[in-house]
């Protein structure tokens, strides 16, 4: 009587599927999805119309407040515009102050 014979079992062996895992580990990772190209930005008209006489913005909370004033016969326009970052929410304010211009950023009377 003659010895069994040994047959390995189909498909990869133990040593060719660790190779494999380590290969799909070692695999370079996808590079970042490229950042969509800035908007363009058309500008009709005068930009420098309104001064911005004061702008905090708080980075922890991610809030702006914003102070414009333009020059208008008669007075100046005050404007200011309380934003958050990510927010679609917004407050604003818009008041007409009599008698009064502006210089070098400055409200004088």
């Amino acid at each position: 009587m003659s010895a069994p014979i040994y047959r390995r079992p189909a498909g990869p062996s133990k040593y060719q599927q660790w190779q494999q895992q380590n290969q799909a580990a070692q695999a370079p990772a996808a590079a970042p999805a490229p950042k969509p190209a800035a908007p363009k930005i058309k500008i009709t008209g005068d930009a420098e119309l309104w001064t911005t006489l004061q702008q905090i913005t708080d980075t922890s909370n991610g809030w702006t407040k914003t102070t414009r004033a333009m020059t208008v016969p008669g007075g100046v326009l005050i404007n200011t515009c309380s934003r958050k970052k990510g927010s679609d929410v917004a407050a604003e304010a818009l008041v007409f102050v009599p008698r009064v211009r502006l210089r070098d950023g400055k409200i004088i009377e």
